[in-house]
């Protein structure tokens, strides 16, 4: 990572994911299908994002950092991004996120709950996050505070895979053409050899975003300076490539 990498995670790990005390302990992953949402609101080095669907334990906003996105630079308020969850002691979080329709798999996972059990989403204080309250500023989450003064029993959660809320819609009704310009491994960027008319072809630079599962053929990846063919999507992050051919 580079210098400014590791001073945006630095300052994302020390974001405050409610308004808790104390240092949120280790976390822990919750289920092992990827989850969709959209961000809700972001601060630069972190944010909030808003689920598609409700986890079955869970229907706040889902915390994010800078250092847990692969996608540093497009993350803003608006754009979809599929991503793990975890737990900690402040509450539940977002890992492994990129934008678009896959989670960032090159990135590790929080490792499995121990046998004792995950810490209880609410600790000491209330720190359970909720949608924002419509009276508070945009981004200001609302806290529950625990029943009866105790912290509930750790629980685990499960995870709904993301079969619904894929909001991407194609517009193109003949194939383009594009250089590969940047590959990840899981996912890069095409250049189309002409511009795309849409409202959404200013975000990226114009640039669209190819994912392995929408390249053509048995070999999911692709080499940067490689000429493809492809249909245009397009969701809340910008262009999307589908039914990609490479060359």
């Amino acid at each position: 990572p580079t210098a400014s990498d590791s001073a945006a995670a630095a300052a994302a790990a020390v974001a405050p994911k409610g308004k808790g005390k104390g240092a949120p302990g280790p976390r822990y992953r919750l289920g092992e299908d990827p989850v969709m949402g959209t961000v809700k609101t972001w601060k630069g080095t972190f944010g909030w994002i808003e689920l598609d669907e409700p986890l079955d334990n869970f229907k706040g906003l889902v915390y994010i950092g800078l250092g847990d996105c692969e996608d540093k630079e497009a993350m803003s308020e608006g754009v979809q991004v599929t991503f793990y969850t975890y737990k900690d002691g402040r509450g539940v979080g977002a890992e492994c996120c990129a934008v678009g329709l896959a989670p960032a798999e090159g990135m590790k996972r929080s490792p499995e709950a121990p046998a004792g059990g995950a810490p209880a989403v609410v600790a000491s204080g209330p720190v359970l996050v909720t949608k924002p309250a419509k009276a508070k500023p945009a981004g200001v989450p609302a806290l529950l505070k625990p029943s009866g003064g105790a912290a509930p029993q750790a629980t685990k959660v499960a995870v709904k895979p993301p079969t619904q809320g894929i909001k991407r819609k194609r517009i193109t009704e003949l194939e383009v053409m594009g250089e590969v310009t940047t590959w990840k491994g899981s996912f890069g960027w095409i250049t189309p050899q002409e511009p795309i008319e849409h409202e959404q072809a200013s975000k990226n630079e114009g640039r669209v975003k190819v994912m392995a599962s929408d390249i053509v053929g048995d070999t999911k990846k692709l080499e940067e300076g490689q000429l493809v063919q492809f249909h245009v999507s397009a969701d809340a992050s910008g262009l999307c490539a589908e039914e990609c051919l490479p060359f």
